[in-house]
């Protein structure tokens, strides 16, 4: 099986390459993708690049973008990023990957990549990301996201932002959901075959319309490569969860995972999780232990058992 890790970075670039490096020597045929925010000083890509030197089965994206948070560029990272790998297999040696994984630059594995290869040998056709109706997101905005414009930058520009989002509101001003779109919701961190990475891109071209009505929604990440699967894949391929497991607390911010949580980690029921803090040094090693590991054999349910106590087990350890 060959696999495709597409790693979205903003900062941290060594641990990046080290998570990249991991990945594809644990697997039987992988590669890595590392797009590094275009943000980013050329410093830091600098040692990005360094860091990535001599490992034959990473590659830096060869375009980049800005990837401010809530804003289109982490689609459009992504969505390039799917793009260049194409190239890979219509040129030079060839290689297409089987299955796509997108990450972050935070998350880390907490199970050997052999046995991730062995769990999509025996679900071929599943899609593994979520794709659910808007009441998935827990709090703040929801179908506002995609009926408003979102020019303004939440961080950078919060005034503008919040001041022109209210405005639609007193105006009663509506965005139209293109037709043969309904919109669906998820974790942005997902695993999808190669054939529907493939129908993401044509769609992609075929309908820059649809591309312009994701541009200006709010957290298109959350947003639209859902929408899209969605609207591409049958509804019983679609498995409703991913393989990453990416909780957040009751504020909407991603939960944080220390040294102290490595028996918890170790207990989950996914491939991958984020986001680790850059102080748990022995977590990482850990993880990064496992991902080159033999495959053990053990069974992975996916049916979000671990997860389900995560709030108190890690407010209880300080996650928070």
């Amino acid at each position: 099986m060959r696999l495709l890790f597409v790693i979205l970075a903003h900062d941290r670039p060594e641990a990046a390459a080290a998570l990249a490096a991991a990945l594809t020597d644990g697997a039987t045929d992988a590669r890595a993708l590392i797009h590094f925010d275009a943000r980013a000083d050329a410093a830091s890509f600098e040692r990005l690049a360094a860091a990535a030197a001599g490992q034959d089965r990473v590659r830096l994206a060869a375009e980049r973008v800005a990837t401010p948070w809530g804003r289109w560029g982490l689609v459009q990272a992504t969505l390039d990023a799917l793009e260049e790998a194409r190239g890979w297999g219509r040129a030079g040696d060839g290689w297409t990957p089987d299955r796509a994984l997108l990450l972050s630059g935070a998350c880390l594995p907490c199970r050997p990549v052999r046995a991730l290869e062995r769990f999509l040998r025996a679900h071929p056709r599943r899609e593994f990301i979520e794709a659910g109706p808007a009441s998935w997101i827990k709090g703040g905005i929801k179908e506002e996201r995609y009926r408003h414009w979102f020019p303004f930058d939440f961080r950078a520009q919060r005034r503008l932002h919040h001041l022109f989002h209210q405005a639609q509101r007193i105006l009663g001003v509506e965005r139209r959901v293109p037709d043969g779109l309904i919109p669906r919701f998820g974790s942005q961190w997902w695993g999808l075959t190669w054939e529907t990475c493939l129908k993401l891109l044509a769609h992609r071209v075929a309908h820059p319309d649809h591309m312009r009505w994701f541009r200006w929604s709010w957290i298109p990440d959350e947003f639209a490569i859902q929408t899209l699967v969605a609207a591409l894949v049958p509804a019983g391929r679609i498995e409703g969860r991913g393989l990453t497991h990416a909780p957040f607390d009751d504020d909407g911010r991603p939960v944080v995972f220390f040294d102290d949580h490595e028996a918890y980690v170790r207990s989950l029921d996914a491939f991958f999780f984020r986001k680790a803090s850059p102080e748990a040094t022995r977590l990482r090693a850990v993880a990064m232990e496992a991902a080159r590991q033999d495959d053990d054999g053990a069974p992975v349910r996916l049916d979000g058992r671990a997860g389900e106590d995560h709030a108190l087990r890690a407010q209880a350890l300080g996650a928070y």
